[in-house]
């Protein structure tokens, strides 16, 4: 795999939440690499979550471009030297200082307005029309005319 020409990018100068330095399980049998995840880092073109191998950005196709030929082309971003100069220990501490700020930042939970009563149906406020006509008549001591 070549790079692509461009100045490599240093991994501190990153967001650090666009870097993923968790370290890889130990294997479960000796002499197998081991197994799990690699180091990622979201593609400066792209944007997705890619491989770093050789510190390098892995060859991926950008999916929202359209086809040539009936094939995606490789994103701009393949091959982009990544130098990785931070430790584990300090991408850590820093990725747990950003989660606990986003916690501290998340707004306060909505609460709703009551609903308004349902309106009763047409049939049912004519009823309750004829009975409060009659109620008044009845209290006036005439009778209906009907």
């Amino acid at each position: 795999m070549r790079h692509n020409g461009r100045p490599p990018i240093y991994a501190s100068d990153l967001p650090i939440t666009h870097l993923d330095l968790r370290l890889k399980p130990e294997p479960k049998t000796k002499g197998r690499p081991p197994e799990g995840p690699e180091t990622l880092i979201v593609c400066p073109d792209c944007g997705w979550w890619v491989a770093l191998k050789r510190h390098m950005v892995h060859p991926h196709r950008d999916r929202r471009r359209r086809p040539i030929d009936g094939r995606v082309p490789r994103c701009p971003g393949s091959g982009q030297r990544v130098i990785v100069n931070i430790s584990y220990d300090t991408w850590r501490e820093q990725l747990a200082q950003v989660v606990a700020d986003a916690s501290t930042r998340r707004s306060a939970p909505q609460f709703t307005k009551p609903r308004p009563p349902v309106p009763p149906a047409v049939h049912q406020i004519a009823r309750a029309r004829e009975k409060a006509l009659a109620a008044a008549l009845a209290a006036s001591g005439t009778e209906n005319p009907r």
